[in-house]
């Protein structure tokens, strides 16, 4: 996704007042540690309210009748993820409701960025090291735990 894209995507969803939490993807990014990612983690708070308010900010940005397909039909299920990818933009936005079975959104602990003038929620680096150790999902790459390990605080 490119940089200013990225730039118009974090002021929407600001502007619609969608509750998210920047998981994964350039998280990594706005906490220092640079490294290419064409895929962002979004943790929403499932609610009903909030999911209207994302696909709003989502048609905003994209016109494409797949937002509306945008659904977290069961948040305590296995895999609770709905995968989005904008039909122009280059990335991939897992939009999920927990992180594995460890934390609910209500769980995350996010200072507040503020990235290129818009306030981005971001999930707080040590949690992120916390996530990528107790994760019980499979793939992890090892430069997830190698750039966790400097947040150890």
């Amino acid at each position: 996704m490119e940089f200013d894209r990225l730039v118009q995507l974090f002021r929407t969803l600001h502007d619609h007042q969608v509750e998210y939490v920047l998981v994964r993807g350039v998280v990594i990014d706005l906490h220092g540690l640079v490294r290419k990612t064409e895929h962002l983690v979004l943790c929403v708070r499932p609610t009903a309210e909030n999911l209207e308010r994302l696909r709003h900010a989502f048609r905003v940005l994209w016109d494409d009748p797949a937002i509306e397909g945008i659904r977290f039909e069961d948040p305590a299920g296995d895999v609770p993820t709905t995968r989005y990818r904008p039909p122009v933009d280059e990335v991939d936005i897992d939009l999920i409701a927990r992180i594995d079975k460890v934390w609910r959104f209500e769980d995350l602990v996010w200072p507040v960025h503020v990235f290129q003038g818009v306030p981005v929620r971001v999930l707080k680096p040590s949690m992120l090291y916390g996530k990528k150790e107790s994760s019980t999902r499979t793939g992890a790459m090892p430069r997830d735990f190698a750039s966790g390990s400097t947040w150890r605080e």
